[in-house]
C-alpha cells in the first residue's frame, strides 16, 4: 500500500528517476526471481524474511504499477485514458 501510494505520488510529481530505481525497477526483479514474494520489506530493500511468505500483494502492486503508472492506462465505464510515465513510445497488448 505504502509502495503503491508512493508510486502515485512519484507521478504526480514527475519524479520518474525515484520511481524506476526505488520501487519499479526492483518489485519487477524481485518478481522474476521469486514471483511470490514476503509481505513486508525492510527500509533497505530487502524482504522480511519472518512475515508471511507467498504473498500476492507485491505482486499485484507491480502490476499495477505498470498498468496504471508506467503506462497510465486508466479505464473508466465509458472512458479510456493513456498517460504514460516515462516511455514516450510504446506498444500495450493484451491477449492475442
Amino acid at each position: 500500500r505504502v509502495g503503491w501510494f508512493d508510486a502515485l505520488a512519484r507521478k504526480r510529481y514527475g519524479d520518474q528517476h525515484t520511481f524506476d530505481s526505488l520501487l519499479l525497477n526492483p518489485l519487477i526483479g524481485d518478481v522474476n526471481r521469486w514471483t511470490w514474494l514476503h509481505e513486508r520489506y525492510h527500509c533497505d530493500g530487502t524482504p522480511q524474511q519472518n512475515r508471511t511468505s507467498h504473498y500476492f500483494e507485491y505482486p499485484a502492486v507491480t502490476a499495477m504499477m505498470l498498468h496504471f503508472v508506467r503506462y497510465g492506462i486508466q479505464l473508466g465505464f465509458s472512458s479510456v485514458m493513456v498517460s504514460p510515465f516515462g516511455p514516450a513510445k510504446f506498444a500495450y497488448h493484451v491477449g492475442n
